[in-house]
């Protein structure tokens, strides 16, 4: 390629309407599906940030090289020209302060096309060397007069993000109505619990145990508390049974490798989406049947199966026991 077909193919590149990147996802925040553009470091020393012409060749990336536990709400950001601090020129500039030095263009792909951001700029006409960061006021604040500003890239949406695990406030009251009124028999209730989502039964779960049984407790209505604790029960059996039907468990582990156990309690997770949001690393359970005498051998007298960032469904060893499996 010559050198003025590098420029026209830098000035193609800029002028393309829809632009798509590869954000981090060793830094996504799962709950609100925002993240910042990612880095690469190549073993020659060169740092490269990634962009595409579209979603799907974008994701094809992704899925070579990123992390192969991810497979949904890939960590790719729409470029949105016109947005201060997340536009096409704005991410570049903040990308060789933060000492990027090349863009990748459709590197998967056929057209693939790399240049020098600093050249990439000046071809494009991008003299200017101001870049926007976005703050909060109490970022701000903090810098006072001493003009220390850290550069750092601005979030970023997740491209058609969706969290299967959010319960919407509208849901969620329709749910807890069924905590009081799910059928006239045991079995009614079971059927009713076994008929919601995994994660819609640990929110009724984790409500009766946190918040409805203590409340009554404190009250002192004595029927109440057994009331809701026979709820309890039933969402507890049926959280079980339904952990045969979950494609993907994990447990945490600490940096020795060994499981996690916190209040005498190990965690199950029904999903691996918030891992990066956490302290601790997962470890996949490969059979179900293990559950609880992992417990027993951690020495822990409960588990919490929970989705991670939001609901705790917890189920002692000793119930686990009773339910048929």
């Amino acid at each position: 390629m010559t050198e003025k077909e590098a420029i026209n193919k830098a000035i193609e590149i800029s002028n393309i309407k829809d632009k798509y990147i590869i954000l981090s996802w060793e830094k996504a925040d799962m709950l609100n599906g925002m993240s910042v553009p990612f880095i690469g470091a190549l073993p020659e020393g060169e740092r490269i940030i990634y962009i595409y012409d579209s979603y799907d060749k974008a994701k094809t990336f992704f899925k070579k090289y990123g992390d192969k536990k991810i497979v949904e709400n890939y960590p790719i950001g729409k470029i949105e020209e016109g947005v201060a601090g997340i536009s096409f020129f704005d991410i570049l500039k903040i990308a060789k302060n933060m000492g990027a030095t090349g863009l990748d263009f459709n590197i998967t792909e056929e057209d693939a096309f790399g240049a020098d951001i600093s050249w990439f700029l000046d071809v494009n006409n991008q003299k200017d060397s101001s870049i926007a960061i976005l703050m909060t006021k109490n970022e701000f604040d903090k810098i006072g007069d001493k003009n220390d500003i850290v550069i750092r890239f601005n979030p970023m949406k997740i491209y058609n993000f969706y969290d299967p695990y959010n319960i919407d406030d509208e849901k969620k009251q329709k749910l807890l109505r069924l905590v009081f009124d799910a059928g006239e028999t045991i079995g009614d209730y079971k059927n009713t619990y076994s008929n919601l989502d995994m994660i819609e039964c640990l929110m009724l779960l984790d409500y009766v145990t946190t918040k409805f049984i203590p409340s009554a407790a404190q009250q002192n209505k004595v029927q109440d508390v057994e009331y809701f604790k026979s709820v309890e029960l039933i969402l507890q059996e049926v959280v079980w049974k339904k952990i045969k039907n979950e494609k993907h468990l994990y447990t945490a582990i600490e940096a020795d490798g060994k499981i996690m156990i916190k209040n005498n309690c190990m965690y199950v997770f029904i999903t691996s989406m918030y891992e990066k949001m956490g302290h601790y690393r997962y470890k996949r359970i490969e059979n179900r049947g293990d559950i609880i005498k992992m417990a027993e051998d951690s020495h822990a007298d409960k588990i919490i199966v929970t989705d991670g960032p939001r609901y705790l469904g917890i189920i002692p060893t000793d119930n686990l026991k009773k339910f048929i499996f």
